[in-house]
């Protein structure tokens, strides 16, 4: 039985994409008996246990917080936005090394905690098109885009137009397991051109009205 290693590519994500991917890892990670120990708690401890490592849902908000900051702010604030980063990814690091010492032979388990297995295959073999199934608006000024999920993809771009304008580049999804179909949630106020832009390669796009999915190769 061939052993998986679990893939750090969330390093090359935006920070903006950093923390919807610790709300999956941290609901895929909960309530399972073999991870009931992590390196880093889920979620504060109750007591307080003043010795135990900053939890990763305490990283995830002081990363939201900071993210929010800069975005209004100056260098002072951009600079806490690292910093803030690097400790949630230093979090992630810790849970995924676990994650992957507990699943090293199911790639399943692996998936459904939010990780996702390293990539062995270096074929350049074209992804199907993602399909966006439905577009909703149940909440103000947000929308969820629902996804067929494409085999091999390790994420999504989603992009938009103005009029008849040209797509505007937007942020990566990393929607956790891919056997299941993602949902996407665009706020309005973050659709600025070229937020969160990483160059793609070896994707598809299917247009949906005014949106757009790219379903980008999974990369180790």
């Amino acid at each position: 039985m061939k052993k998986i290693t679990v893939s750090l590519a969330y390093h090359r994500l935006p920070a903006q994409m950093v923390v919807p991917l610790m709300g999956t890892v941290i609901t895929g990670m909960q309530g399972k008996a073999e991870l009931k120990n992590p390196p880093v708690p889920l979620t504060p401890p109750v007591p307080a246990d003043p010795d135990a490592p900053v939890d990763l849902t305490t990283r995830k908000t002081q990363l939201e917080a900071a993210i929010e900051a800069s975005a209004v702010g100056g260098k002072a604030d951009t600079a806490v936005k690292n910093d803030a980063l690097e400790f949630a990814l230093d979090g992630l690091d810790q849970e995924a090394f676990f994650v992957q010492a507990v699943y090293r032979y199911d790639a399943t388990g692996m998936l459904a905690t939010g990780f996702v297995p390293a990539s062995t295959n270096r074929a350049q073999v074209a992804l199907d098109a993602p399909a966006i199934t439905s577009i909703d608006s149940d909440v103000p000024a947000q929308l969820t885009l629902h996804v067929t999920p494409v085999d091999n993809a390790y994420g999504y771009e989603v992009q938009t137009r103005t009029g008849t304008g040209d797509l505007d580049h937007g942020p990566v999804f990393v929607p956790g397991a891919l056997d299941r179909p993602a949902r996407i949630d665009l706020r309005h106020g973050d659709r600025r051109p070229g937020a969160g832009a990483r160059r793609p390669h070896r994707l598809q796009r299917l247009e949906h009205g005014r949106h757009a999915v790219r379903a980008l190769t999974h990369m180790p």
